[in-house]
């Protein structure tokens, strides 16, 4: 966080009114946040946060891996098979969860009112936190384009923004 705040500093200084925190990783959602909006208090930044890949809907996934397929599942999986094939060991599969869609319950690993504090060595020692046997090269590259195609019309509306309330 603190790298983060001494970029904003540098940007502001620079005379950047803008800056967007794209993040990737859902582990780190709730920082980027806060990050957002210290930027904004602290520089006057008109501080963004972009997730993942843009909201795309990822037709053809189940609800199950939608849900708490969060790392090296399918979605995943198919980006690698569309863009670096040889990385991906097919050999190694395996499928994990920390949670089932169909079993709900009141507490719940992430976007819930009540939630608990994980770690992935509580899924999966491979590291895998989904199913990656359903990816397809395909699907990656479908998707890709999706997200590119979502992504850029969230940074062209970033571009656009002026606050209504102040200037």
């Amino acid at each position: 966080m603190a790298v983060v705040r001494d970029i904003g500093a540098s940007l502001a200084a620079s005379g950047f009114k803008k800056v967007v925190l794209y993040n990737t990783h859902g582990g780190n959602s709730s920082l980027v946040d806060v990050m957002a909006r210290d930027l904004r208090a602290e520089f006057g930044l008109r501080t963004f946060a972009l997730y993942g890949s843009g909201g795309i809907s990822f037709e053809g996934v189940s609800e199950q891996e939608k849900a708490y397929g969060f790392h090296a599942g399918e979605i995943e999986t198919a980006f690698l098979l569309s863009a670096v094939p040889e990385l991906v060991d097919t050999t190694a599969y395996t499928v994990n969860y920390i949670a089932k869609v169909d079993k709900p319950e009141l507490l719940k690993p992430e976007n819930a009112s009540a939630t608990f504090a994980w770690l992935t060595r509580d899924i999966a020692a491979s590291g895998v936190m989904g199913d990656p046997r359903p990816a397809t090269a395909e699907n990656g590259a479908r998707w890709v384009e999706q997200a590119a195609t979502r992504i850029a019309a969230a940074l062209e509306a970033m571009a656009r923004y002026e606050n209504l309330y102040h200037p």
